[in-house]
Protein backbone atom coordinates (compact mmCIF):
# COMPACT_ATOMS: atom_id res chain seq x y z
CA UNK A 1 0.00 0.00 0.00
CA UNK A 2 1.17 3.26 -0.73
CA UNK A 3 1.19 5.68 2.05
CA UNK A 4 1.53 9.68 1.26
CA UNK A 5 2.28 11.90 3.95
CA UNK A 6 1.73 15.85 3.43
CA UNK A 7 0.68 17.54 0.44
CA UNK A 8 3.91 18.04 -1.45
CA UNK A 9 4.44 14.15 -1.19
CA UNK A 10 1.00 13.27 -2.76
CA UNK A 11 0.86 11.14 -5.66
CA UNK A 12 -1.73 12.19 -8.57
CA UNK A 13 -3.43 9.17 -9.96
CA UNK A 14 -6.29 9.91 -12.21
CA UNK A 15 -7.87 6.46 -11.53
CA UNK A 16 -8.18 6.98 -7.78
CA UNK A 17 -12.07 5.70 -5.98
CA UNK A 18 -11.82 7.69 -2.79
CA UNK A 19 -13.51 7.68 0.32
CA UNK A 20 -12.55 10.76 2.73
CA UNK A 21 -12.71 10.23 6.63
CA UNK A 22 -11.00 10.54 9.80
CA UNK A 23 -11.62 6.34 10.25
CA UNK A 24 -10.81 6.32 13.88
CA UNK A 25 -11.16 2.93 14.86
CA UNK A 26 -11.92 1.62 11.24
CA UNK A 27 -15.05 0.55 12.47
CA UNK A 28 -18.00 -1.91 11.07
CA UNK A 29 -19.53 1.27 9.22
CA UNK A 30 -16.12 2.27 7.98
CA UNK A 31 -15.45 -1.22 6.64
CA UNK A 32 -19.05 -0.89 4.88
CA UNK A 33 -17.68 2.33 3.01
CA UNK A 34 -14.03 0.74 2.38
CA UNK A 35 -16.22 -2.09 0.78
CA UNK A 36 -17.83 -0.18 -1.73
CA UNK A 37 -14.53 1.38 -2.65
CA UNK A 38 -13.50 -1.60 -3.28
CA UNK A 39 -16.17 -2.48 -5.60
CA UNK A 40 -16.36 0.44 -7.22
CA UNK A 41 -12.81 0.19 -8.15
CA UNK A 42 -13.26 -3.48 -9.47
CA UNK A 43 -16.24 -2.06 -11.76
CA UNK A 44 -14.29 0.69 -12.89
CA UNK A 45 -10.81 -0.36 -13.08
CA UNK A 46 -9.84 2.27 -10.18
CA UNK A 47 -7.34 2.20 -7.62
CA UNK A 48 -8.94 2.12 -4.29
CA UNK A 49 -7.69 4.75 -2.14
CA UNK A 50 -8.46 6.62 1.17
CA UNK A 51 -7.90 10.22 2.18
CA UNK A 52 -7.57 10.69 5.77
CA UNK A 53 -6.24 13.36 8.52
CA UNK A 54 -3.47 13.24 11.42
CA UNK A 55 -4.12 14.98 14.04
CA UNK A 56 -7.70 13.74 14.65
CA UNK A 57 -9.85 16.71 13.45
CA UNK A 58 -11.21 17.17 17.16
CA UNK A 59 -7.42 17.89 18.81
CA UNK A 60 -7.37 20.58 16.30
CA UNK A 61 -10.75 22.51 15.68
CA UNK A 62 -11.84 21.59 20.18
CA UNK A 63 -8.11 22.08 21.31
CA UNK A 64 -9.65 23.78 24.28
CA UNK A 65 -11.63 21.36 25.25
CA UNK A 66 -11.62 20.73 29.23
CA UNK A 67 -11.00 16.91 28.59
CA UNK A 68 -9.06 16.35 25.41
CA UNK A 69 -10.59 13.41 22.86
CA UNK A 70 -8.68 10.12 23.17
CA UNK A 71 -8.32 8.12 19.59
CA UNK A 72 -9.60 4.42 19.30
CA UNK A 73 -6.47 3.77 16.52
CA UNK A 74 -3.39 5.13 16.10
CA UNK A 75 -2.00 6.42 12.45
CA UNK A 76 -0.30 3.15 12.20
CA UNK A 77 -3.29 0.99 13.42
CA UNK A 78 -5.31 2.69 10.95
CA UNK A 79 -3.00 2.48 8.14
CA UNK A 80 -1.95 -1.59 8.95
CA UNK A 81 -6.30 -1.85 8.55
CA UNK A 82 -7.00 -0.01 5.75
CA UNK A 83 -4.09 -1.98 3.90
CA UNK A 84 -5.75 -5.17 5.08
CA UNK A 85 -9.38 -4.09 3.66
CA UNK A 86 -7.98 -3.76 0.54
CA UNK A 87 -7.14 0.00 0.07
CA UNK A 88 -3.89 0.61 -2.34
CA UNK A 89 -3.42 4.70 -1.84
CA UNK A 90 -3.39 6.22 1.48
CA UNK A 91 -3.15 10.16 1.58
CA UNK A 92 -2.71 11.65 4.69
CA UNK A 93 -3.47 15.42 5.30
CA UNK A 94 -1.69 17.14 8.26
CA UNK A 95 -4.73 18.56 9.92
CA UNK A 96 -4.10 21.97 11.28
CA UNK A 97 -5.22 25.16 12.26
CA UNK A 98 -4.58 26.31 8.37
CA UNK A 99 -5.98 23.00 7.16
CA UNK A 100 -9.30 24.02 8.99
CA UNK A 101 -10.20 27.25 7.01
CA UNK A 102 -10.37 25.82 4.01
CA UNK A 103 -13.86 25.65 2.57
CA UNK A 104 -15.49 22.68 1.61
CA UNK A 105 -14.78 24.13 -2.60
CA UNK A 106 -11.38 25.06 -1.63
CA UNK A 107 -10.72 21.85 0.07
CA UNK A 108 -11.98 19.84 -4.01
CA UNK A 109 -10.02 22.15 -6.06
CA UNK A 110 -6.57 21.98 -4.02
CA UNK A 111 -6.33 18.60 -2.72
CA UNK A 112 -8.94 16.42 -4.16
CA UNK A 113 -8.50 17.46 -8.18
CA UNK A 114 -4.85 18.99 -8.39
CA UNK A 115 -2.84 17.10 -5.70
CA UNK A 116 -4.47 13.63 -5.40
CA UNK A 117 -6.97 12.79 -8.43
CA UNK A 118 -9.33 10.51 -8.87
CA UNK A 119 -12.20 8.88 -11.18
CA UNK A 120 -14.95 8.22 -8.30
CA UNK A 121 -15.83 8.91 -4.82
CA UNK A 122 -17.65 7.16 -1.79
CA UNK A 123 -19.22 9.27 1.09
CA UNK A 124 -21.32 8.22 3.89
CA UNK A 125 -25.03 9.03 4.91
CA UNK A 126 -23.73 11.92 6.93
CA UNK A 127 -20.46 12.96 5.27
CA UNK A 128 -19.34 16.92 5.91
CA UNK A 129 -16.47 18.26 5.63
CA UNK A 130 -14.07 21.90 4.95
CA UNK A 131 -14.56 25.24 7.32
CA UNK A 132 -17.53 25.17 9.60
CA UNK A 133 -18.37 20.98 7.71
CA UNK A 134 -20.48 23.04 5.32
CA UNK A 135 -19.45 20.68 2.39
CA UNK A 136 -21.69 17.45 1.88
CA UNK A 137 -22.26 15.09 -0.51
CA UNK A 138 -24.23 17.35 -2.66
CA UNK A 139 -21.18 19.71 -2.54
CA UNK A 140 -19.19 16.60 -4.13
CA UNK A 141 -21.98 16.58 -6.73
CA UNK A 142 -21.95 20.29 -7.87
CA UNK A 143 -18.33 20.25 -8.10
CA UNK A 144 -17.95 17.36 -10.48
CA UNK A 145 -21.21 17.25 -12.52
CA UNK A 146 -19.54 18.62 -15.46
CA UNK A 147 -16.87 15.38 -14.91
CA UNK A 148 -17.20 11.96 -15.85
CA UNK A 149 -16.70 11.32 -12.12
CA UNK A 150 -18.63 8.66 -10.52
CA UNK A 151 -20.19 10.11 -6.71
CA UNK A 152 -21.90 8.02 -4.18
CA UNK A 153 -23.31 8.19 -1.12
CA UNK A 154 -24.00 5.30 0.95
CA UNK A 155 -27.42 4.46 3.29
CA UNK A 156 -27.09 4.22 6.74
CA UNK A 157 -24.79 1.34 8.30
CA UNK A 158 -26.45 0.16 11.60
CA UNK A 159 -25.69 -2.95 13.28
CA UNK A 160 -28.59 -4.37 14.95
CA UNK A 161 -30.61 -1.38 14.76
CA UNK A 162 -27.66 0.89 16.22
CA UNK A 163 -26.22 3.67 13.71
CA UNK A 164 -22.15 3.14 14.54
CA UNK A 165 -20.44 5.85 15.25
CA UNK A 166 -16.24 6.77 16.32
CA UNK A 167 -17.71 8.66 19.68
CA UNK A 168 -20.03 5.63 20.59
CA UNK A 169 -17.30 3.34 20.37
CA UNK A 170 -15.44 5.85 22.93
CA UNK A 171 -17.93 6.04 25.04
CA UNK A 172 -18.17 2.21 25.19
CA UNK A 173 -14.91 1.72 25.75
CA UNK A 174 -14.49 4.47 28.37
CA UNK A 175 -17.48 3.11 30.14
CA UNK A 176 -15.88 -0.59 30.67
CA UNK A 177 -18.55 -1.95 27.68
CA UNK A 178 -15.18 -3.71 26.10
CA UNK A 179 -17.88 -6.41 24.84
CA UNK A 180 -20.17 -4.00 22.52
CA UNK A 181 -17.43 -1.60 21.58
CA UNK A 182 -15.76 -4.69 20.07
CA UNK A 183 -18.80 -5.64 18.52
CA UNK A 184 -19.35 -2.76 16.50
CA UNK A 185 -15.44 -2.40 16.29
CA UNK A 186 -15.60 -5.85 14.38
CA UNK A 187 -12.47 -7.02 16.60
CA UNK A 188 -11.29 -6.22 19.98
CA UNK A 189 -10.16 -3.20 20.75
CA UNK A 190 -5.89 -3.21 21.85
CA UNK A 191 -3.66 -1.53 22.88
CA UNK A 192 0.12 -1.79 22.41
CA UNK A 193 3.38 -0.51 24.41
CA UNK A 194 6.75 -1.45 25.39
CA UNK A 195 7.10 -4.20 28.49
CA UNK A 196 8.99 -2.02 31.56
CA UNK A 197 10.28 -2.48 34.40
CA UNK A 198 7.61 -2.18 37.83
CA UNK A 199 7.50 -2.84 41.54
CA UNK A 200 7.10 -6.63 41.18
CA UNK A 201 3.88 -6.42 43.81
CA UNK A 202 2.46 -8.70 41.36
CA UNK A 203 5.03 -11.50 41.05
CA UNK A 204 5.03 -11.32 45.28
CA UNK A 205 1.14 -11.81 45.68
CA UNK A 206 1.70 -14.94 42.86
CA UNK A 207 0.23 -13.13 39.44
CA UNK A 208 3.02 -11.86 38.26
CA UNK A 209 2.42 -8.55 35.89
CA UNK A 210 4.31 -7.42 32.73
CA UNK A 211 3.67 -3.86 32.34
CA UNK A 212 2.84 -1.58 29.35
CA UNK A 213 4.44 1.40 29.09
CA UNK A 214 1.37 3.72 28.26
CA UNK A 215 2.71 7.23 29.78
CA UNK A 216 2.78 8.88 25.71
CA UNK A 217 -0.27 6.80 24.58
CA UNK A 218 -3.18 9.13 23.33
CA UNK A 219 -5.64 6.36 23.34
CA UNK A 220 -8.72 5.85 25.15
CA UNK A 221 -8.33 3.80 28.09
CA UNK A 222 -10.34 1.34 29.23
CA UNK A 223 -12.70 2.00 32.09
CA UNK A 224 -10.47 0.89 35.25
CA UNK A 225 -10.70 -2.28 36.63
CA UNK A 226 -10.04 -6.56 35.59
CA UNK A 227 -10.04 -7.29 31.97
CA UNK A 228 -10.37 -10.70 30.16
CA UNK A 229 -7.40 -9.93 27.31
CA UNK A 230 -5.65 -11.35 24.66
CA UNK A 231 -1.75 -10.55 24.78
CA UNK A 232 0.21 -10.80 21.10
CA UNK A 233 3.67 -10.87 21.65
CA UNK A 234 5.36 -10.79 18.18
CA UNK A 235 4.12 -13.80 16.04
CA UNK A 236 2.49 -15.30 19.40
CA UNK A 237 -0.44 -14.84 21.38
CA UNK A 238 -1.64 -15.86 25.10
CA UNK A 239 -4.76 -15.28 27.45
CA UNK A 240 -4.52 -13.76 30.57
CA UNK A 241 -6.33 -10.68 32.58
CA UNK A 242 -5.47 -6.85 32.73
CA UNK A 243 -5.79 -4.55 35.18
CA UNK A 244 -6.32 -0.78 34.38
CA UNK A 245 -6.20 1.26 37.29
CA UNK A 246 -4.19 3.01 39.73
CA UNK A 247 -4.10 0.23 42.14
CA UNK A 248 -5.80 1.89 45.19
CA UNK A 249 -4.45 -0.91 47.67
CA UNK A 250 -0.90 0.30 47.29
CA UNK A 251 -1.58 4.13 46.77
CA UNK A 252 -0.50 4.21 43.94
CA UNK A 253 -1.74 7.38 41.46
CA UNK A 254 -0.96 7.19 38.10
CA UNK A 255 -2.67 5.06 35.75
CA UNK A 256 -1.19 1.84 34.48
CA UNK A 257 -1.99 -1.32 32.63
CA UNK A 258 -0.39 -4.31 33.45
CA UNK A 259 -1.34 -8.08 32.13
CA UNK A 260 -0.74 -11.50 33.68
CA UNK A 261 -0.33 -14.30 31.06
CA UNK A 262 -1.17 -17.37 31.98
CA UNK A 263 1.10 -20.57 31.47
CA UNK A 264 4.00 -17.62 30.73
CA UNK A 265 7.42 -17.50 32.47
CA UNK A 266 9.44 -15.60 29.41
CA UNK A 267 10.96 -12.83 29.65
CA UNK A 268 9.47 -10.05 28.05
CA UNK A 269 11.04 -6.40 29.19
CA UNK A 270 11.60 -3.72 26.22
CA UNK A 271 9.40 -6.14 24.10
CA UNK A 272 5.81 -4.45 22.31
CA UNK A 273 2.88 -6.50 23.65
CA UNK A 274 -0.21 -5.70 22.50
CA UNK A 275 -3.41 -5.86 24.71
CA UNK A 276 -6.88 -7.13 23.41
CA UNK A 277 -9.52 -6.54 25.34
CA UNK A 278 -12.66 -9.12 25.43
CA UNK A 279 -14.54 -8.58 28.57
CA UNK A 280 -15.00 -6.56 31.57
CA UNK A 281 -14.58 -8.58 34.74
CA UNK A 282 -14.90 -6.06 37.90
CA UNK A 283 -14.32 -3.02 38.47
CA UNK A 284 -10.82 -1.55 40.23
CA UNK A 285 -11.79 -2.18 44.41
CA UNK A 286 -8.97 -1.33 47.03
CA UNK A 287 -8.38 -3.53 49.22
CA UNK A 288 -7.71 -3.84 53.29
CA UNK A 289 -4.63 -5.61 52.59
CA UNK A 290 -2.66 -7.89 50.27
CA UNK A 291 -3.90 -10.96 51.40
CA UNK A 292 -8.02 -10.21 50.37
CA UNK A 293 -6.44 -8.76 46.85
CA UNK A 294 -4.82 -12.23 46.75
CA UNK A 295 -8.29 -13.92 47.17
CA UNK A 296 -9.91 -11.31 44.52
CA UNK A 297 -6.93 -12.37 41.86
CA UNK A 298 -7.99 -16.07 42.20
CA UNK A 299 -11.91 -15.21 41.47
CA UNK A 300 -10.73 -13.15 38.37
CA UNK A 301 -8.49 -15.94 37.21
CA UNK A 302 -11.10 -18.43 37.69
CA UNK A 303 -14.25 -16.26 36.32
CA UNK A 304 -11.95 -15.42 33.31
CA UNK A 305 -10.60 -18.73 32.58
CA UNK A 306 -14.58 -19.52 32.43
CA UNK A 307 -15.16 -17.25 30.10
CA UNK A 308 -12.28 -17.83 27.76
CA UNK A 309 -12.91 -21.36 27.61
CA UNK A 310 -17.06 -20.79 26.67
CA UNK A 311 -15.91 -17.62 24.35
CA UNK A 312 -12.91 -18.91 22.20
CA UNK A 313 -12.70 -22.69 23.56
CA UNK A 314 -9.06 -22.28 25.26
Amino acid sequence: MNVYHGIDNFQFEAKNILTIGTFDGVHLGHKYLLNRVIVLSKKLDGKPAVVTFEPHPQMVVNSNREIPIKIITTLDEKLEMLKAAGIQSVYVIEFNNQFAKFTSVEFIENYLKTKIGLMGIVVGFDHNFGNARKGDFETLNAAFSDEAIEVEKLDRYAFNDEIISSSTIRRLIANGEIVRANELLGYPYSIAGPIVFGDKRGRNLGFPTANLDIAKLNKIMPEMGVYAVRASIGNESYFGMANVGIRPTFAQESLSLEVNIFDFSENIYGKMVRVHFLKKIRNEVKFSNPQALIKQLQKDKTETTFFLKSTYKT
